[in-house]
């Protein structure tokens, strides 16, 4: 019956480790050039560093950033009828003020659109495993509450810090009141509204205009407008996006600090109603879309070995690049650094990873820190742009 998970999007996807072809060998020896570890800034939010553009630096971030570890009983479950699937959903976050606290500037929110309540309220996972612990009163009262809720896979994978998209923003908030100075703090968003194939599980409901004016009205209450960089802010005058982007540029950190940047993480068609229903200074969100769109401005390549010449490219062109020094624990699980050196070397901007501290229960030392320490640095790629 679990098999079927493995169809939806959501699920982790397949994958083997091939042996290194000697092309990507001879890559990753050219990459080297980049890494080399800079002056060293003690602060987190790079406080001694001057206003450069906000495309002269990098940040280390988590992907899923909320996720609590799955109930003990569902992943013993998961192990048994999909070995593989479990092991990539086999990681968990500290809670996000921990993050906050420890440096980190990029983060990733699933948000699931509810807008009558209790959708999410009683998972299948929990019938399907009698034994597993239940919510605690304060968390069934917010699943039951109408709003965003936050989490992995619905009735599967479940569990996590911020169960509501406002609880994660207001979380967000009181950081951000507390260190003014912050660097601008990233967070991609995906809108979950795929089902997974087992009967009895709850169906996502679509982000339809109702979905994204629920996120706007979170944000705007929450965070507040004035701490949002929005696209219109960055477009200014220009035609496009885009125009804007490749030829004036990102504005520099003395714009941006102390505010948030949110992206849609999702495929075009998915968003065109996003487009459609808000005009260009009505929205609050950026948009993961081709670098040929109008509306390009921060660009998800999340593999930095396949594309790492894209993604230099686009960084040179004054793109922000997402992308993933891991996934599916597989590197973590290896100790292959690889995929986050070639991150690193590429220039992308935001690096996100499941392993910004070591996951104890391995017996590798992985993790994922800038060479010369810390979650924040100006980009070795700086310099060559310029």
């Amino acid at each position: 019956m679990l098999l079927s998970i493995l169809n939806c999007k959501q699920m982790i996807s397949s994958r083997t480790l091939a042996i290194r072809s000697m092309k990507e060998v001879a890559l990753i020896a050219a990459i080297l050039t980049f890494i080399a570890p800079r002056a060293s800034h003690a602060d987190a939010d790079l406080t001694s560093l001057p206003d450069v553009s906000l495309t002269a630096i990098q940040m280390i971030g988590s992907h899923n950033s909320y996720k609590r570890a799955m109930p003990a009983n569902m992943m013993t479950l998961l192990k048994l009828a999909e070995p593989e699937v479990a092991q990539g959903l086999d990681y968990s976050h500290i809670s996000i003020e921990e993050q906050l606290a420890l440096g980190l500037r990029v983060f990733e929110i699933d948000v699931f659109h509810d807008p009558e309540g209790e959708r999410y309220s009683r998972p299948l996972g929990r019938r399907l495993h009698p034994l597993t612990q239940p919510f605690s009163e304060w968390e069934q009262a917010q699943l039951d509450a109408p709003g965003l809720k936050v989490l992995h896979i619905q009735d599967i994978d479940y569990r996590s810090h911020c169960l509501t998209f406002r609880k994660c923003l207001e979380t967000f908030r009181g950081f951000s009141d507390t260190n003014p100075k912050h660097l601008p703090i990233f967070i991609s968003l995906n809108l979950k509204t795929s089902p997974i194939e087992l009967p009895g599980s709850t169906t996502p409901l679509p982000f339809d205009k109702s979905g994204y004016l629920n996120l706007h009205r979170d944000l705007e209450s929450a965070l507040g407008l004035e701490n949002l960089v929005t696209p219109s802010e960055v477009q200014k005058d220009s035609r496009s996006l885009r125009e804007t982007i490749t030829t004036s540029g990102w504005p520099d950190l003395s714009q941006l600090r102390g505010r948030f940047i949110f992206l849609i993480d999702e495929p075009v068609k998915k968003t065109a109603g996003y487009l459609e229903d808000f005009g260009k200074d009505e929205r609050l969100l950026f948009l993961s879309v081709p670098s040929d769109h109008d509306q390009a401005a921060i660009l998800v390549m999340n593999d930095p070995l396949k594309a790492f010449d894209d993604i230099t490219a686009r960084v040179a062109k004054g793109f922000l690049v997402r992308t993933r020094a891991d996934a599916d624990t597989v590197e973590a699980r290896s100790a292959d650094d690889t995929r986050m050196r070639a991150a690193f070397a590429s220039g992308a901007h935001f690096i996100s990873t499941d392993y910004y501290v070591r996951d104890e229960r391995l017996k590798s030392d992985y993790r994922v820190r800038f060479p010369e320490g810390g979650y924040a640095r100006q980009s070795p790629r700086s310099e060559v742009i310029d």
